[in-house]
């Protein structure tokens, strides 16, 4: 049976009539961005079929063929007034469930298994229940794969892409082996910068608050808390890791989880030695190690920097989102969609004035309309002040939740802080060196949407903390 839909999903795959109808629904897209009142271009056959080749193509178990599934939902997700179709609802529905997409299942504002066709709500009810993580979260049919690899092996490498959930997932085998292994082991993390090590950290004690772990970010363990009972979680860069080690006298560390592996190998990173240089001594004391990296073809390479066997990996090729991409150059005022179904989709001239906040503002409103964007800028001086200059041609919102955050900001920082000024407009900026405390309040107010905009130091943060929104690479 598997190997006739692989056939028929091969066949449409190829289709030269489905790789029209999708470049016509990019462009349907793309007319959609320049003018919200317009209504989709294609007869009711072409929606049918549309949604036809997408519930084929979701059952196939070939990686490319469900990218391609997504990729034609999530165009037509784009169109309310074609949400507003029970046949299209239910196959976006399907589709998204037979691809165990829940955080975008969600987005359809299914709250129970209650669609009225048999086959869609069976589906629901056994991947609610099959998928549930040890933190209540349910994985994408991809996540569970990893995350049942992490439980049948010693050590495993994986990659994926910024939004496939590599941190979750780690979190999720966290709380899997404290409550399997009855709270007898010891956890490291690594992470390659200090910037990180609060952020994992305030993740991490929220993740045990309910147990007698202590979360550590010292080498060196206060003795008073090493006379007390109770096992340890570790945030450490590669530098305390090895310090750690150094000292004979510290707990032994059982399993030790080494996210954004891929920077160990970067050759223009002072920092890749001593990364390297920490595994290898976590790999003489026997420490079960996972590393987890972005969309690398080849993740068993950091299995291999630490002899262990390479067999013991996964590259994550099906896609938990689908990206729209788009070419913008203020300066000729010429703008496209990127397209892998026909030429690129040009854009008319959006009037750009040259006047780098203006021209921004334009970017933002024609491709964002009105949602959450994120805005990655190359420097730490540039995200501040590009932040702060946009801020200046935005109306003030009223939110106490923003109130709150800068009667902190007034309190513990200054009056004067830049960042107070962003969010009185409702955006803000992010990087290392924000306070800790402003910090996660920033990336809350984020996912609650009252932050519509946000600056990002491109070097500073994971991208996944701030998936599924618009994203703007801006120099």
């Amino acid at each position: 049976m598997n190997n006739f839909i692989d056939y028929i999903s091969s066949k449409a795959y190829t289709d030269d009539y489905l790789i029209n109808l999708i470049y016509n629904l990019e462009k349907n897209f793309c007319n959609k961005l320049l003018d919200q009142d317009y209504k989709i271009d294609l007869s009711n056959k072409e929606k049918c079929d549309l949604m036809r080749f997408a519930d084929i193509l979701c059952r196939s178990s070939k990686d490319e063929h469900k990218n391609l599934s997504l990729r034609i939902v999530s165009l037509v997700y784009e169109f309310e007034e074609l949400l507003e179709d029970k046949f299209i609802k239910l196959s976006i529905i399907n589709v998204l469930t037979k691809l165990g997409n829940f955080p975008s299942i969600n987005l359809m504002g299914i709250k129970d298994e209650n669609t009225g066709i048999d086959e869609i709500d069976l589906d629901l009810i056994v991947k609610r229940v099959y998928n549930e993580s040890p933190i209540k979260e349910i994985f994408t049919d991809e996540q569970l794969k990893i995350f049942n690899e992490l439980q049948t092996n010693n050590h495993f490498s994986f990659s994926g892409s910024t939004s496939f959930g590599k941190s979750f997932i780690f979190e999720a085998f966290t709380k899997y082996l404290i409550d399997e292994h009855n709270q007898s082991d010891n956890i490291a993390f690594i992470v390659p910068t200090k910037a990180l090590i609060n952020q994992v950290s305030y993740k991490i004690r929220k993740l045990v608050k309910s147990y007698s772990y202590k979360v550590i970010n010292s080498p060196e363990i206060p003795k008073v808390i090493k006379r007390q009972d109770g096992k340890y979680i570790f945030v450490f860069t590669p530098e305390r890791l090895i310090t750690y080690f150094l000292d004979t006298t510290n707990p032994k560390i059982d399993y030790l989880f080494v996210d954004e592996a891929h920077k160990l190998l970067s050759v223009k990173d002072t920092r890749t030695p001593l990364m390297y240089h920490a595994l290898v001594m976590a790999k003489r004391k026997s420490i079960n190690i996972f590393f987890a990296s972005p969309n690398i073809p080849n993740p068993s390479v950091f299995l291999e920097l630490v002899n262990n066997t390479p067999d013991e990996s996964h590259a994550v090729k099906v896609e938990s989102v689908s990206q729209n991409r788009f070419f913008v150059n203020c300066h000729t005022d010429s703008s496209y969609m990127i397209s892998d179904y026909g030429k690129d989709i040009l854009f008319p001239k959006l009037n750009f004035s040259g006047n780098i906040i203006t021209d921004l503002g334009i970017i933002l409103n024609t491709f964002s309309n009105g949602r959450q964007s994120i805005v990655y800028c190359n420097t730490i001086e540039k995200t501040i002040l590009t932040a702060f200059e946009f801020a200046k041609t935005l109306e003030e919102v009223r939110d106490e939740n923003i109130d709150k955050l800068i009667d902190i900001i007034n309190e513990k920082v200054h009056e004067q802080y830049y960042l107070r000024y962003c969010l009185k407009k409702g955006i803000a900026y992010h990087f290392g060196g924000i306070p800790e405390e402003i910090k996660i309040k920033v990336e809350e107010l984020y996912k609650l949407g009252v932050i519509k905009t946000i600056f990002l130091y491109f070097n500073s943060i994971r991208g996944s903390k701030f998936a599924r929104k618009k994203h703007f690479y801006f120099k």
